[in-house]
């Protein structure tokens, strides 16, 4: 595991949240510009932008916050897109449970979710996908 002092952690983690700003702004940004300027089908649009956001999420992680040569560059890539999918499906299911099965309102059951990935995808990234160390 990352044996880093808490001081450092407490600059990645202002930068990690920073990062998802920056991810949810190209995100938008680009599926607005796709659909609006270049008429893409919303379909398409989507997916540019979400594509775009894990990829400047991923080079931010890799060369700003983690500053990580642990795994290749294409291992990491890999390791981020699958984790990104798992979280994702993750969040979407434990917000409906809280929803459906708990009675949780669904803006409530959102953003407890949401905030809860945000620090586990952290510590994943730090410590799996992007964690200090002998080479892979």
């Amino acid at each position: 595991m990352n044996k880093l002092p808490p001081s450092y952690v407490g600059k990645q983690l202002p930068a990690f949240g920073a990062a998802g700003a920056v991810g949810f702004l190209a995100n938008i940004s680009v599926t607005a510009i796709m659909k609006d300027s270049l008429g893409l089908p919303i379909e398409a649009a989507y997916l540019a932008g979400y594509l775009s956001a894990l990829i400047i999420g991923f080079m931010i992680c890799r060369h700003i916050i983690f500053k990580s040569a642990t795994h290749s560059a294409g291992k990491q890539l890999v390791l981020f897109l699958v984790s990104s999918i798992f979280f994702r499906g993750a969040e979407y299911g434990v917000s409906l449970l809280l929803y459906k099965k708990l009675g949780m309102h669904y803006l409530c059951a959102l953003a407890i979710v949401t905030c809860a990935a945000f620090f586990l995808k952290f510590l994943y990234y730090r410590t799996v996908v992007f964690r200090k160390g002998p080479q892979s």
